[in-house]
């Protein structure tokens, strides 16, 4: 059975954790670099790997970065990963979540309602074709 030894990081104790205390988050927006010195630019400094465990003393979770040979590792050794969906867009892309454009003003409301009031109102909108989006 492998040991893995870790710190809480709300109340500093040294913990002994196993393999189903742990969890990791990989980012999947990026390439899995092959070597540890492909990513350790600042800028993708914050797109490694995320180890979360919880704390028996206190309750808390830890969560921290580490590096992608250590996940690597860990996942070879049964630890469970999931992406992280911190990094994910908060909505996804699909038809019925479409980008947002500009609220409609009072007098285009208006001038929907008077519209839509007309009996010939849809062939007028088909008469008006497609829309460049």
């Amino acid at each position: 059975m492998v040991q893995i030894q870790s710190t809480c990081s709300s109340c500093r104790t040294e913990l002994d954790l196993t393999i189903a205390d742990l969890l990791i988050l990989t980012p999947v927006a990026i390439e899995v670099p092959d070597t540890a010195e492909d990513v350790e630019t600042d800028a993708e400094a914050d797109l490694r790997p995320r180890l979360v465990h919880g704390c028996a003393e206190c309750g808390e979770t830890t969560v921290r970065h580490i590096e992608w040979r250590m996940a690597k590792l860990l996942q070879a050794h049964g630890v469970a990963a999931l992406p992280d969906l911190e990094l994910e867009p908060a909505v996804e892309q699909h038809p019925e979540n479409p980008p947002t454009g500009p609220a409609l003003t009072a007098d285009e409301a208006i001038d929907l309602h008077d519209l839509l009031e007309r009996a010939d109102w849809f062939d007028e909108l088909v008469a008006a074709g497609p829309t460049a989006a």
